[in-house]
Formats: structure tokens, C-alpha cells, sequence
């Protein structure tokens, strides 16, 4: 339901081409084959007569500009028409600058394998195009990304969000890493969130009564749950992940000030493309640079630390720098 309402704006223009035909009237079932053929065109799922039905509803309550629709029954067959054959139903002039805006957009959106409105995009786009006389060239992509790997799980991204968007209970089959079997979940979706060229599905959990955490590579199955849907009326998530680098909140952790002294020419770099928000250069000199941040310390926090290389050492606090220190050590062990 909630996709088909989102869809509308691809069919509308549709309907009101056929309705406006001169000495013609529609049956709903050939304005649905008219509306399937223009989906089709941009790889967009068919709909059904319900829909056609509910848009020519729509159109007679269009708010600042109604569709004079009339109908004539024929037998069992209902004929749909304009009563009114200047009616002109108010669209926004299209222009170049317009349809290159949602070609940026499209770009930026099929970078995320998966996503699920990739395609309606791509459908606008299309739809828009048609409305210009002439369509600017661009031969070649202008946005480049990194290439992202076809990522485990990333066909459960447009079910979750779809269910985030009707707010269903979800029955999930989760199976940790070494686990020999799935563990079924009852979850309340909230949100999903992108890390390291990973998804997660962050929710209330049901059983344990706190927000959980399931990356979408571990998840085997999806299913509507049974439970009544529990709103997120008290977790803002831009809020959630302030504090921290990734996604991992151990319970009961609190952000700490952590300070890194850093050489070379990894000051630098650490300089223009920051660890954390807060990061902030306390001290210059000429061989280091001394930054500090005020973050959780998790496992992705100290990967990125990690990442600098030997010209970083973490000056506090204490538990992080023996932490690095045993890393360190552990690792040299491994080329004695």
C-alpha cells in the first residue's frame, strides 16, 4: 500500500494522457495496461486494478485542482472519461537543471547495492526526461565512488525497510559467527545504518528489552511478526552514534577523552579527514601533532587507530594505550 501511494506521481501523468484522449473512454481494466506498460518501461512493479481504481479517486480530490472524471456503464463494464476536455491536470514545467539534479541523485543512490528506491528514481528520471524536447548529454559519470563489494545480505535492505516505513514486528532468523544454528529474534525495526561497508538493523528487542543490533550478513530469514508494532518514542539515533566511530555501544560505556600523538606525515592526513567530530589539534610541532577526541572507545574506534600505522601512539587513556600495546605485541610475536 504504502509503495503503490508513494509511486502515484509515475501513474498520474498516465491516467490523465489517456482520459484526455479526444472521443475515447477507458475501461479500468485499459488504463491499467496503459500504466503497466509505462512502469514496465522503467523497471517499476506492475499494480493492480484496486490501485487504478483508488488513483482516479485521487484525482477527482486533487486539492487546489480536481479531475472533472465521469464514467458510463456498458453492461458490467464501467468507461472512465473527462467530462470537461480542457481540463488540464497541474504539473511542474520540467527543465534540464531539473532532470541533471535527479540524475546526480540516481548516481549517488545505486552506490548503495540494495537500496530500494534506486529504482523509483530511475523511473522519475525517466518520466521527466520524456517531458524535454531535447535531453543533455553526459556520456560519463561525474560522481566516482569506491566499488563496493557485493555485500552479504544486502537483499534484506528493501524488505527492512519497507517494514521500518509500515511499522511491522519482525520475526528474524539471526545466526552469530561460529554459531551452528539461527536463533530466532523478535524485533521492532527503528532504523538501518551503513558502516564500513556494512548494514545494520537497529531495533527493540522483544526478549531482552533494549535496542538491538543485527547486522544484515547474519541474518538467514524475515518474516512479518505477531507482536503489535513498539514505536521508537525516545531514541534519537543521530544522537545514538554522536559519541562513537561505527556502531558498537558495550552497555554501560561512556565516552572518554582519548589523545593520540601522531608523526609525520599521518598528522597530516589525520589533520583533513578526522577520526571522530569532536577530534580537535591540541598541539604542533614539527615532527608530531597531539589531537584529542571525546568518543566511546570500541573495536572500530581502535581499527582506525590501528590503520595510522606505527606513526601513532595513543597517549590516553591508560586501558586504550595497554590495549595498543598488546595489539602491538601480539602482532610482532607473529613475525619472530
Amino acid at each position: 500500500m504504502l509503495a503503490n501511494d508513494r509511486r502515484r506521481h509515475l501513474r498520474l501523468p498516465v491516467i490523465d494522457r489517456c482520459l484526455q484522449t479526444p472521443g475515447t473512454r477507458w475501461s479500468a481494466q485499459q488504463l491499467l495496461q496503459a500504466v503497466n506498460e509505462y512502469l514496465a518501461e522503467g523497471d517499476t512493479p506492475p499494480v493492480t486494478i484496486r490501485t487504478i481504481q483508488k488513483d482516479l479517486k485521487y484525482l477527482e480530490s486533487l486539492p487546489h485542482n480536481p479531475a472533472p472524471v465521469g464514467f458510463a456503464d456498458d453492461g458490467r463494464i464501467r468507461y472512465y472519461y473527462y467530462t470537461d476536455r480542457q481540463y488540464e491536470m497541474e504539473a511542474p514545467a520540467t527543465n534540464a537543471d531539473q532532470v541533471f539534479a535527479l540524475t546526480l541523485a540516481h548516481e549517488v543512490l545505486a552506490q548503495l547495492k540494495g537500496f530500494p528506491m534506486v529504482k523509483e528514481v530511475a523511473a522519475l528520471r525517466t518520466l521527466l526526461e520524456k517531458q524535454l524536447a531535447t535531453i543533455p548529454e553526459q556520456p560519463f559519470p561525474i560522481l566516482l565512488f569506491d566499488e563496493a563489494p557485493e555485500l552479504k545480505g544486502i537483499e534484506w535492505l528493501e524488505p527492512l525497510f519497507e517494514a521500518i516505513r509500515a511499522k511491522t514486528s519482525l520475526t528474524i532468523a539471526y545466526r552469530p559467527f561460529e554459531a551452528a544454528v539461527a536463533i530466532e529474534k523478535q524485533i521492532h525495526p527503528w532504523w538501518l545504518k551503513q558502516s564500513n561497508q556494512r548494514w545494520f538493523l537497529f531495533g527493540w528487542s522483544q526478549a531482552d528489552h533494549r535496542l538491538d543490533n543485527s547486522p544484515l550478513d547474519r541474518i538467514e530469514s524475515i518474516k512479518p511478526g505477531k507482536l503489535p508494532y513498539r514505536q521508537n518514542n525516545h531514541i534519537n539515533p543521530v544522537d545514538y552514534f554522536k559519541d562513537m566511530v561505527g556502531v558498537t555501544r558495550l552497555e554501560g560505556a561512556e565516552p572518554e577523552q582519548i589523545k593520540l600523538k601522531v608523526y609525520g606525515k599521518q598528522a597530516h592526513y589525520l589533520h583533513t579527514k578526522r577520526l571522530h567530530a569532536s577530534q580537535q589539534m591540541v598541539e604542533r610541532q614539527q615532527q608530531y601533532c597531539v589531537f584529542t577526541l571525546q568518543a566511546l572507545v570500541n573495536y572500530e574506534l581502535t581499527t582506525k587507530i590501528l590503520s595510522l600505522g606505527e606513526a601513532v601512539e595513543v597517549l590516553k587513556p591508560e586501558t586504550l594505550r595497554k590495549e595498543m600495546m598488546a595489539i602491538w605485541q601480539s602482532g610482532l610475536a607473529r613475525y619472530a
